[in-house]
């Protein structure tokens, strides 16, 4: 699922959910 919404995003948010993946807060997404 992850890599389905980093290709839908723009490269910069793609980064930022990524980092956001990471400390958790949309690891629930």
């Amino acid at each position: 699922m992850r890599e389905i919404i980093n290709i839908s995003l723009p490269a910069p948010m793609a980064k930022t959910v990524k980092k956001a993946v990471k400390t958790g807060d949309y690891s629930s997404t």
